[in-house]
């Protein structure tokens, strides 16, 4: 069984040493979301390309092209801020912060 509670920097490395593809985690990973979300309502959208997008990255891994340092990375987002006077883009400074923190752990690598 795949272990999906590993952090992102540990699915760089699995995939960087082809111990796992992304096609095959992400699959597992909408496995599992749609077996329990039904009970936790925890996700408003899903990206229904996800597989496709897994597989085309896995394609340029294999030929060597760069596909960046995430590696086809996935995330999922928890906002808790709620507001009715300001309108929040938390998820997007959220996103910029763990890209950041990414690409600077990776090229310390």
């Amino acid at each position: 069984m795949m272990n999906l509670k590993i952090s992102a920097l540990e699915f760089v490395e699995e995939v960087k040493n082809g111990n796992i593809s992304v096609e095959d985690f992400i699959g597992k990973t909408l496995e599992r979301i749609n077996n329990i979300d039904d009970k936790l309502h925890a996700f408003l959208s899903i990206n229904e390309d996800a597989i496709d997008q897994a597989k085309n990255i896995d394609k340029k891994i294999k030929s060597g092209e760069n596909v960046g340092a995430c590696f086809g990375c996935q995330f999922q987002l928890k906002i808790t801020c709620v507001s009715k006077v300001v309108k929040l883009h938390v998820h997007q400074k959220c996103l910029k912060i763990l890209l950041h923190l990414m690409m600077r752990q990776s090229f310390q690598n």
